[in-house]
């Protein structure tokens, strides 16, 4: 259940962090970027919560990625199947719809070239 609670709180973080990378316009916010992808990728868990536990930490994660205003709708959808997944100790899904929004995001920031570059870059990680 630890690790498994540190799936859902790097996929909230991943919509926290996405959050604030979409108004921002330094490189540092696209290094804090990657964090949420590498964390994912290093818990390979294959199990998950069953239960209640399972539908109080889905909620959960759905309701704190709904009531982040600078997302959009589409990377929130994505984040929120991304609770249900990281419940069901899907890492690599989890890490993959992290990289995924964390583009989304950055491709649609104002940031020069170079920044969305890096940041892109970062995504990747």
């Amino acid at each position: 259940m630890t690790r498994l609670g540190t799936l859902l709180a790097a996929a909230l973080a991943a919509g926290l962090l996405l959050a604030g990378c979409g108004g921002s316009s330094s490189k540092s916010t696209s290094a804090t970027t990657s964090a949420p992808a590498s964390t994912t990728g290093t818990n390979t868990t294959g199990t998950g919560l069953t239960g209640a536990a399972k539908t109080a930490a889905i909620e959960e994660c759905k309701k704190a990625i709904a009531a982040q205003t600078t997302l959009p709708q589409s990377s929130k959808t994505k984040l929120q199947g991304a609770c249900e997944k990281a419940a069901n100790g899907d890492t690599e899904a989890v890490k993959q719809v992290a990289r995924e929004v964390c583009e989304e995001v950055v491709s649609k920031t104002s940031l020069p070239a170079s920044a969305k570059e890096t940041a892109l870059a970062a995504c990747k990680r």
